[in-house]
């Protein structure tokens, strides 16, 4: 693993719900998905990383840093070249997210992910 400095690249990740669980899938119906809710955790890890002082954090999130709520070519270089991967989940988007820590670790295998 490689060691972590205030200069680690941080991304945060918090995927939608798609059908069936498939990274970067259709979008999955559930009866919030007319409604656009802002991430739920990712702001406010983002702005604790900020305020220790880290100087390359982004967050992603495919609803509002994506094409047609998906991830973009130029997330997942960000996401695969990032020292630290923080992914935020709920039961829904689970899969997905196990899935993107598992491409994550395939093509940057001293990276760290923390999952929650």
């Amino acid at each position: 693993m490689k060691s972590i400095s205030k200069n680690s690249k941080i991304t945060f990740v918090e995927l939608n719900p798609t059908q069936f669980g498939i990274l970067n899938g259709d979008t999955g119906y559930n009866i919030y998905a007319p409604f656009k809710f802002s991430p739920r955790s990712i702001p406010a890890l983002h702005g604790v990383a900020l305020a220790g002082d880290y100087k390359d954090v982004q967050s992603i999130s495919p609803v509002y840093h994506g094409i047609n709520e998906k991830l973009t070519e130029s997330n997942f270089k960000r996401i695969f070249e990032s020292d630290i991967l923080g992914i935020t989940s709920i039961s829904r988007t689970s899969p997905q997210s196990i899935t993107l820590a598992k491409m994550y670790k395939e093509k940057n295998p001293e990276g760290l992910v923390i999952a929650g």
